[in-house]
């Protein structure tokens, strides 16, 4: 039964005071909950093709699973507000608000992963003519099992908790808490959070940049296997949306953190929440969105590229041509296939 008693594990740096938040809150489960869908649809789709198979396709799964989660608690989120207004005070109920944080701070950490390494993937792909195929288990294992612990640090120092007057549940930086908990939550948001969300987000970028940069040079040199290293490229490229669409949207939440944060959780401002809430859901049905598109994308290349001659629907007849093609690019191109 819902209660507004704190549990022993946490400290209660709620106010109680949230009902300004209601269409926030709806917002946030309206759009989650849509994005929940179509990422559960583009995963259904990828299955049905059976895309499975090709690992271009597995590293968007991933990525598109991790979303899913994401927005799952997002939707708890709502569940949370409606247990908060039956409950006396408007309190959280502990078990739901503890769980429910560190289950967002899980599937956000694997979502970063995730994208940090298929950029990672493709990058040593396109620059450096490498394929770390082999290294896909260990991408799943790091990105799974590293989250978990990382989520679990907060257990530790005691903050997670309402989000002071707001009716979200994460890392209590607020200024309601006591002192010692609300610097030990801006501590470890920064730590656990925005610095390996910061720095990644400028390792993707700027390997994103130079990767970009060095396709267009070698499509404009037109060096030996420029119409098969096309070929690579169209299937390759699609994957690049998902950290540049990561990227540009991390960045709100990023920003209102920091201006929370630099007046020690005594400003807040509701605009700024509501652009970073639908940003964050953002990261949910973006993923489902931008998958989906992938699909149809690849499939029309390779559509084209059958009407062409440069591959045919029978895969053995189309790897023995572009081997006899073009050697090393031909396998580059065979990769992602």
């Amino acid at each position: 039964m819902p209660t507004g008693e704190p549990s022993n594990s946490s400290v209660d740096c709620g106010t109680g005071n949230n009902s300004s938040y209601r269409s926030t809150i709806i917002l946030e489960g309206t759009l989650a909950g849509a994005g929940v869908f179509v990422c559960a649809a583009s995963i259904v789709v990828a299955t049905r093709l059976r895309l499975y198979r090709q690992m271009v396709y597995r590293l968007a799964v991933y990525q598109v699973a991790s979303a899913l989660a994401f927005g799952i608690t997002a939707l708890l989120d709502v569940v949370q507000y409606l247990v908060m207004e039956q409950s006396t005070g408007h309190r959280p109920y502990q078990p739901l608000c503890l769980g429910n944080a560190y289950l967002s701070t899980y599937t956000l950490l694997v979502k970063l992963s995730f994208v940090v390494f298929i950029t990672v993937h493709l990058f040593a792909f396109a620059v450096c003519y490498k394929n770390f195929k082999r290294l896909e288990a260990c991408y799943v294992l790091i990105s799974v099992l590293v989250p978990a612990l990382m989520a679990a640090i907060p257990f530790a120092t005691r903050s997670y908790g309402q989000q002071g007057e707001t009716p979200w549940c994460w890392i209590m930086e607020k200024s309601v808490c006591p002192p010692e908990i609300k610097v030990a939550g801006i501590v470890v948001a920064f730590v656990l959070w925005y610095v390996p969300a910061l720095v990644s987000l400028g390792t993707t970028s700027s390997l994103i940049v130079v990767m970009l940069s060095v396709l267009a040079y070698r499509a404009m040199k037109g060096d030996r296997g420029a119409t098969l290293h096309i070929v690579a490229t169209k299937q390759m490229l699609p994957l690049v949306v998902y950290p540049a669409t990561f990227c540009v949207l991390l960045v709100p939440p990023m920003a209102h953190f920091s201006y929370d944060a630099s007046s020690g959780g005594q400003l807040h401002d509701h605009a700024l929440s509501i652009v970073d809430h639908v940003c964050s859901t953002g990261l949910v049905w973006s993923a489902g969105v931008l998958f989906l598109l992938h699909i149809a994308v690849v499939l029309r290349s390779k559509e084209e590229l059958a009407r062409q001659g440069l591959i045919s629907a029978n895969k053995a007849e189309s790897s023995k041509l572009l081997t006899k093609s073009e050697g090393n690019i031909s396998s580059r191109v065979l990769l992602l296939n």
